[in-house]
């Protein structure tokens, strides 16, 4: 579908931005990637009189350390997350997480800040931001705010970020060594948004769990810290009835709209079993198969690849296929 007819509008500096957004008012939108609003464009759902495009103003973009945390500009790209050397090394899991992101065409437009400011359930930076404990940069016509992740979100496309704001930068504590951490996501298909996702953030002390942040995505009206889980591990040493207890919890706490991905009786499930994320994922978290609450099932499913193997069938989708016979008689698709 074409969007209706909108005035395009292309400033050079915050400023300038922030000037036009209190000019325009409501029937202003901001442009950063665009994948989330020309869609909505296309399909009438929103219909924005001005388009604002940030993508030219240098202020919003990079990343650097300031102290011990990270500053990441409100454009930066998913690609540029990515392959950040700071990101790598010091909030590790939002490279890691960045690659389970749509596809490289669109991690190469699509940025941190419009995945935040657009308040979608389904996108993966909002829960990955609470599990970080990361602050927003806000900046109107009255001047600079900063608000913390935890809070920012409330409900469907609403966000503490108002029509006359633009979100300039995100800010991040650098994690201290020893920091375990995770991000687990179901979806359909590689590059879908989550059916359900799980970030995780985790320290010990001794045997003992001494910080830990879990938040879900896409299992209620906006990212959803789930405190009734983090205090089913905190000060609790770590092993599987624990991380079942924290599972049972964040599945609790789950109250998911029904869509395409799932209902509201299947994603409760199948976020009990993805919340073990922290269990067999990065730091100094993990449990021996054996220990982990769907270790049986893993088993059992080596149990089936082995038979596979003896019988001659397909044991893995990397595992060698036959060739395909040619067939002279059909002709290539054209594009």
């Amino acid at each position: 579908m074409i969007p209706p007819r909108f005035e395009y509008h292309s400033p050079r500096s915050l400023s300038e931005a922030v000037a036009l957004l209190g000019k325009l008012g409501s029937e202003a939108k901001l442009l950063a990637g665009g994948h989330s609003l020309l869609p909505m464009m296309k399909l009438r759902f929103a219909q924005p009189e001005h388009l604002i495009d940030i993508n030219r103003i240098p202020e919003l973009r990079g990343i650097r350390e300031d102290g011990g945390t990270v500053v990441i500009g409100a454009m930066t790209s998913e690609s540029e997350l990515i392959n950040s050397p700071i990101v790598q090394a010091r909030l590790p899991l939002l490279a890691e997480a960045a690659k389970m992101i749509a596809d490289p065409q669109v991690r190469n437009r699509g940025t941190i800040g419009g995945d935040i400011a657009h308040g979608d359930p389904g996108n993966d930076h909002p829960a990955l931001s609470i599990a970080i404990e990361a602050s927003f940069v806000l900046e109107g016509p009255k001047g600079r705010r900063t608000v913390a992740a935890d809070g920012f979100f409330l409900g469907t496309y609403m966000t503490l970020l108002q029509e006359d704001e633009v979100m300039c930068e995100i800010h991040a504590p650098a994690f201290v060594q020893g920091t375990g951490w995770a991000y687990e996501k179901l979806k359909r298909k590689t590059g879908d948004w989550a059916t359900a996702g799980c970030a995780v953030v985790m320290r010990k002390s001794g045997d003992a769990v001494s910080h830990v942040r879990i938040a879900l995505t896409n299992v209620a009206p906006s990212a959803l810290r789930v405190e009734a889980a983090e205090a089913a591990l905190l000060n609790q040493p770590f092993n599987a009835a624990t991380v079942q207890a924290a599972a049972d919890a964040a599945a609790a706490a789950c109250d998911p709209a029904e869509d395409l991905r799932g209902t509201s009786n299947t994603k409760p499930p199948w976020l009990a079993r993805w919340s073990n994320a922290p269990s067999t994922k990065h730091g100094h978290f993990a449990l021996n198969p054996q220990e982990t609450p769907h270790g049986k099932k893993t088993h059992h499913r080596q149990r089936q690849r082995q038979s596979r193997r003896k019988s001659g069938r397909a044991a893995h989708p990397a595992d060698p296929l036959p060739a395909r016979r040619a067939q002279p008689h059909r002709r290539p698709h054209r594009l």
